[in-house]
């Protein structure tokens, strides 16, 4: 037996006052808890690839810091020995995609943009795993972003990453459950919110801010019961102590796995200035 349901967030909820002050305040969060591996030229893919690897393996995270970017070929060639490169096939975000699988995050437009165009915004990016609503196949495994340029303030606009098995922890073992047994309710053959990995619990989930979030749990929940996991899993990310974020400079690199992490960023400038932060992205399966 199945049971579908709307969730949309409350002003009051607690998760609300600490997206707001952790994501579009002022703070600086704490640099990521992995050192950077420092590469002064790359001169083949296997000079920086198996160290990478090995971050990655470890933390489910790997900082690289390169003296100068590498160009597009050698990004697409690390991003190659990872795994597969998605293509950008969006065709909103067609205007700023290279060799159909590097997508350009230049921060163009101010606050305030049109959701589809957020990633390229100005504006805060709430805490997600990367294509949530696409069937596990079809999700990334790696996101890979690499600075080109840090924009104006480098403290702004901010990459924002929280550990999912430490959010995992701050819930009680029957909420887990229900986000074990429910999903998105358009995605048919999509995962659950939550699932066992080999890495401890991985999420399918995007803060959805003010929109609205359908669901289908296919437990035994009330529909009251899955939106109190729903308040409580946003409340659990949102929390400061779990928190660290990047502060961009050019030519390093960070890849996340998206199993492992939550990811956002920081809101920026109101309007860009005269140096925007520009990033590129991979997104590898």
């Amino acid at each position: 037996m199945m049971l579908d349901g709307r969730f949309e967030e409350r002003s009051d909820d607690p998760h609300v006052l600490a997206r707001l002050s952790l994501l579009a305040g002022d703070d600086v969060l704490p640099e990521i808890p992995v050192s950077a591996l420092e590469v002064d030229t790359v001169l083949t893919v296997a000079d920086v690839f198996d160290p990478l690897k090995e971050q990655l393996d470890t933390y489910g995270l790997a900082h690289v810091q390169f003296r100068e970017p590498p160009s597009r070929d050698q990004f697409r060639q690390l991003g190659e020995q990872l795994g597969t490169l998605m293509s950008e096939t969006d065709p909103t975000v067609a205007p700023f995609v290279e060799q159909a699988v590097i997508l350009n995050l230049i921060s163009r437009f101010g606050h305030g943009a049109d959701p589809t165009l957020q990633p390229f915004s100005s504006d805060y990016l709430t805490l997600h795993s990367e294509c949530s609503s696409r069937p596990l196949n079809d999700q990334p495994r790696y996101i890979t972003l690499l600075c080109l340029e840090p924009g104006d303030n480098p403290d702004r606009a901010q990459t924002v990453v929280v550990p999912m098995e430490a959010v995992a922890a701050q819930l009680p073992e029957p909420i887990l459950q229900i986000l074990m047994e429910t999903r998105y309710r358009h995605c048919i053959n999509g995962p659950m919110l939550a699932r066992p990995t080999t890495n401890g619990l991985a999420f399918s989930f995007r803060d959805f801010r003010a929109a609205a979030l359908d669901w289908t749990t296919e437990g035994k929940a009330s529909a009251s019961e899955v939106g109190a996991a729903l308040r409580l899993l946003l409340h659990s990310m949102y929390r400061r102590d779990l928190m660290s974020g990047v502060c961009w400079r050019r030519g390093l690199m960070v890849v996340i796995d998206n199993c492992r992490f939550f990811h956002g960023r920081t809101s920026g400038p109101t309007m860009p200035g005269n140096q925007t932060r520009h990033l590129i992205r991979l997104r590898i399966l």
